[in-house]
């Protein structure tokens, strides 16, 4: 086991622990148009919280109303259902807190409470039961499986992301601040893979990153909301919080509507209460290409092709985007 890569991240992100972030740039909104496909509610579907897409463009739902993966074929008809629900045995969900889906069609569900990832087959069948060795909260997949990172739950001094390989732990890299143990929920995210490696997004700060699969940063940058990484409080019990005063900045990264982008769901607090937009960058190195304005309110979303797929916490949605969606050259 053993520690890597870190320090080129300590360097990128150390910049900002003091007066570093740079000022609020003004989000460039892409004028494109929206139309609605089709929508799936209850009674199917009672509190959905996740969406990806497979092959042949499936979309899969993971609803915590019921506990269970919900797949869908592409224009909206329910397909399958896959898990037992809620529970600890082999096929059940107890905290299923992240899911991909990988190039051959199979489903990796990771659960925070029993620490472990349970991949299903494309049938839906249980395919493999892996134990990790701790509990994590983010999971990004390569194209070919045989590479993984996680977002340990429990705080690492030799990193924040865990990478694998082939089932096997390499170890532990991304040192986001000096004190990122003693403040480690400041920097949950989110996660997401491809080709190139995996990005990560923070969802109290104004932060993307993207590292290959070996471990080294390809980019890490202010969002174009530059908050900094929050400092927790102190609770009674000697415990940490983050609290209503530190606000959500983001919270789902997926690919963009373009093939060179990939997407942030960015929160704009508005009268007391948050806004959804997509935020597009370039996954090549970072930088900010343009906003996107939700035909409607989401909490997780994801593109494929020309579509968005969009959950609500009430409903999924599938919309066609019509407009421009390239990224400007770089200046």
């Amino acid at each position: 086991m053993q520690a890597f890569a870190g320090s080129y991240l300590h360097a990128a992100i150390g910049l900002l622990a003091g007066v570093a972030y740079l000022l609020p740039v003004d989000r460039i909104y892409r004028s494109v148009q929206w139309e609605l496909l089709w929508e799936v509610g209850e009674p199917v579907l009672l509190n959905p919280v996740q969406v990806e897409i497979g092959p042949g463009g499936r979309v899969y739902v993971m609803d915590y109303g019921t506990f269970r993966l919900h797949v869908f074929t592409p224009d909206g008809q329910l397909h399958r259902t896959i898990g037992q629900g809620e529970g600890q045995g082999p096929g059940e969900f107890s905290h299923p807190i992240d899911f991909v889906i990988d190039a051959r069609g199979r489903i990796w569900v990771l659960d925070a409470t029993t620490a472990r990832v349970t991949i299903f087959s494309t049938s839906g069948s249980l395919d493999t039961l892996w134990t990790l060795p701790f509990p994590a909260s983010r999971l990004a997949l390569s194209p070919d499986s045989r590479h993984y990172a996680l977002f340990p739950i429990s705080p690492r001094r030799e990193g924040a992301f865990a990478l694998f390989r082939d089932g096997q732990l390499l170890g532990f890299f991304g040192q986001l601040a000096a004190d990122q143990v003693q403040r480690w929920i400041a920097f949950d995210g989110r996660l997401m893979g491809d080709r190139e490696g995996f990005y990560y997004t923070a969802i109290r700060a104004g932060w993307v990153a993207s590292f290959d699969w070996n471990g080294r940063v390809r980019f890490s940058w202010t969002s174009i909301e530059p908050v900094p990484f929050p400092q927790p409080e102190r609770t009674p019990e000697g415990g940490l919080r983050l609290t209503r005063r530190h606000r959500f900045v983001s919270y789902d990264i997926a690919p963009g509507p373009h093939p060179e982008t990939f997407a942030v769901m960015g929160l704009l607090p508005v009268d007391g209460r948050y806004r959804a937009v997509i935020d597009v960058y370039h996954r090549q190195d970072g930088r900010y290409c343009y906003s996107l304005q939700l035909p409607r309110g989401g909490s997780g979303f994801t593109f494929h092709g020309n579509r968005l797929y969009l959950v609500n916490r009430i409903a999924l949605l599938a919309y066609r985007l019509e407009g421009n969606t390239a990224c400007p050259p770089a200046k």
